[in-house]
């Protein structure tokens, strides 16, 4: 589940993305969302002032509705792209650019 942050940044990775057949998983079976959260605990033991990036898993898909909704008088949303990804059979995914205003 995700927790709320009170201040700074932080980042959330889908570690149950689909990816092709030959970017899968790495030698220890980690995937996705969890290859990105990995590097970037490294990042962060590496990084003083990347330490306090509060590093989450996306714990649901999202819908349509909720990722247009993230825009609001801070955001504005930039794109949005329904699209069928390239595993077979295709999953519909959403990609979506903000911006702060």
């Amino acid at each position: 589940m995700l927790r709320a942050v009170e201040s700074g940044a932080a980042v959330v990775v889908c570690s149950t993305c689909r990816h092709s057949a030959g970017a899968r998983e790495d030698a220890s079976g980690r995937r996705g969302g969890a290859l990105l959260a990995a590097a970037m605990r490294t990042v962060q033991q590496e990084e003083p002032e990347l330490a306090g990036v509060a590093v989450q898993e996306m714990p649901w898909p999202l819908i349509r509705m909720e990722v247009e909704g993230i825009a609001g008088s801070a955001l504005r949303l930039l794109s949005f792209e329904d699209f069928l990804d390239q595993e077979a059979p295709p999953v519909r995914r959403f990609r979506a650019a903000f911006r702060r205003d």
